[in-house]
């Protein structure tokens, strides 16, 4: 059965829906991605993923159930999704000690901030759908497309590799594995 849960902090509504909540089960946490909103991941509410899962599915400022908001930077969608997920830890006097992040499209990008916030060491996993990684990725991905179009893409790539994010993905990445 579905639930709701609505979060105000500074005149701002964050709204996520979610799954019976139990502290022995690994959590789900699906993020939209731009005009989209919780009601597309809603049937896993209801599937049998929710049987063993808890399943978190936020809507992000000015999207669905959220509230508008004068500021939509990241970071500024960030400190909001964690507010929210602090206050059902508390509500439900239980950790999401096992919090995987499955994020479409633009929500990656607030996913992989997420990665980097206070919740990072509850993160255990991020599912990237069809997601950018940083606020560049579509710039990136259009200009990666049009080198390789013009057959110029090990130039491009040699360049791209030497950029400062691409370091600190590469590193991040290593060290996981």
């Amino acid at each position: 059965m579905p639930h709701e849960s609505y979060f105000h902090s500074n005149n701002e509504c964050y709204f996520m829906a979610y799954s019976e909540l139990k502290p022995s089960r690994p959590t789900l946490m699906f993020i939209h991605g731009l005009g989209d909103a919780h009601i597309h991941s809603l049937s896993y509410l209801t599937s049998k993923l929710a049987d063993h899962y808890n399943i978190l599915i936020p809507d992000l400022l000015g999207h669905g159930k959220s509230s508008g908001s004068d500021d939509y930077r990241f970071q500024h969608q960030i400190e909001g999704l964690q507010l929210h997920i602090n206050h059902l830890q508390k509500a439900f006097n239980l950790p999401f000690s096992d919090l995987i992040l499955i994020a479409h499209s633009m929500g990656s990008i607030h996913a992989t901030l997420l990665c980097e916030s206070s919740l990072q060491s509850s993160i255990k996993g991020f599912i990237n759908v069809e997601g950018s990684v940083t606020q560049y990725g579509s710039f990136i991905a259009e200009n990666m497309m049009e080198k390789s179009l013009q057959e110029s893409f090990a130039i491009w790539f040699q360049d791209f590799k030497q950029k400062k994010i691409y370091e600190k993905l590469a590193f991040d990445y290593i060290s996981i594995r």
